[in-house]
């Protein structure tokens, strides 16, 4: 039966034990905005936006990680509900927002049956500032993970 030697278990170790930052699944990094931490830089970003369009009286107010329950159980958290300020009718307008570098094909899934379900069209803030609609984005393709090469016992 092989056995592992110390030295082994050391680079084992070493590969595990490493001191930068976890990555997310699509290779984005936690980014923490205003004392509250963010999955990615983009998602930060546009907390930002808000911040900024709220001071300026363009929004009421926002919140993150809304969830909403879909069919078979399914649950989608969107990034951001935003209500924006409307002071023709004294009302805010309500919009869904979910900032993403990478549309794969389980989001716009759910994004679709949000739309079927509550009748909402949810925007997609894009890493070049703009929005569009969930519609326009094309679903990218998932690779295979990358994972770490272990040494083989001896």
């Amino acid at each position: 039966m092989p056995r592992w030697t110390l030295s082994d278990l050391a680079r084992i170790r070493g590969a595990l034990d490493k001191s930068a930052p976890s990555k997310g699944k699509y290779r984005n990094e936690s980014f923490v905005y205003n004392s509250r931490r963010y999955s990615s830089k983009l998602e930060a970003r546009y907390a930002q936006h808000l911040d900024l369009l709220w001071k300026a009286g363009e929004i009421l107010w926002y919140t993150t990680q809304v969830p909403f329950v879909l069919e078979g159980g399914v649950i989608y958290r969107a990034d951001f509900l935003v209500v924006h300020n409307n002071p023709e009718n004294g009302r805010g307008n309500i919009s869904i927002v979910d900032a993403t570098g990478v549309m794969t094909q389980v989001k716009a899934n759910k994004l679709k049956q949000l739309h079927d379900r509550y009748g909402i069209t949810a925007m997609i803030y894009r890493k070049d500032g703009r929005l569009v609609s969930f519609e326009g984005v094309a679903v990218t393709r998932r690779t295979a993970p990358r994972s770490i090469a272990l040494p083989r016992p001896a």
